[in-house]
Formats: C-alpha cells, sequence, structure tokens
C-alpha cells in the first residue's frame, strides 16, 4: 500500500468512525437526560408534551445507538472493498436521516400526552 493510499485510508476511518462514535455518545447522553432528548439542532419537545420522559429519552438514545451501526460497518466495509463501504455511508447519510426523523416523530407521537400544541 502506497503512503498516499494509507493516509486516505486513515482518514476516512478517523472521519467514520468518530462520527459512528459521534452519534453512540449522543444516544448515550439522551439516553441519560433528565429533560426531554431531541434532533441535535431541530426541535425541542416541551416535557409537558410526553407521558412518560425517561421512556421516551431511552428510545432516542437507542435511536442513535442503531444510527450508529452502519457508520462503524461502512468503516469496517472500506478496509476490503472501499466501494461498498462508500455507497454504505452514502445510505447512511441520506436515507438514515429520514429513518431517524421517522423514527423521532414515531417516538414522540408513542409517548406523547395527546396534548400537543
Amino acid at each position: 500500500m502506497k503512503e498516499a493510499e494509507r493516509f486516505t485510508l486513515i482518514l476516512y476511518l478517523v472521519c467514520i468512525w468518530g462520527m459512528a462514535l459521534y452519534f453512540v455518545l449522543l444516544g448515550v447522553i439522551s439516553a441519560r437526560r433528565k429533560e426531554p432528548a431531541g434532533i441535535p439542532f431541530g426541535e425541542k419537545v416541551p416535557a409537558g408534551e410526553l407521558a412518560d420522559v425517561p421512556a421516551y429519552n431511552r428510545e432516542m438514545g437507542r435511536t442513535w445507538l442503531l444510527f450508529s451501526i452502519p457508520f462503524w460497518c461502512a468503516g469496517l466495509l472500506y478496509l476490503k472493498w472501499s466501494t461498498v463501504g462508500f455507497v454504505l455511508l452514502f445510505a447512511a447519510a441520506t436515507l438514515g436521516q429520514y429513518w431517524v426523523r421517522m423514527r423521532c416523530q414515531n417516538t414522540r407521537q408513542r409517548y406523547g400526552t395527546g396534548k400537543e400544541a
């Protein structure tokens, strides 16, 4: 492996696994919060709209942990099959955002009180 290829591989893995680690930490922090967790840089969920804030936060934490899985896998796949790893990364970054948004909305409805404004 040439020096430039090795540098590219290391840079890719640091970036991809750095994102995966960010989502894992976001999941752990979300699950342990006292106030309702939400999407970073998104709308805040008022505590009065939720019937069970701790269960809601655990589910939000689980969402972020699940979202991190394709990023970990993309890094591993990139080691052997770079194209497959890149395609998985692209799918996780595009379709995964839609999945997170839908899961967050469903979680909010599941644990909501029905008093949404």
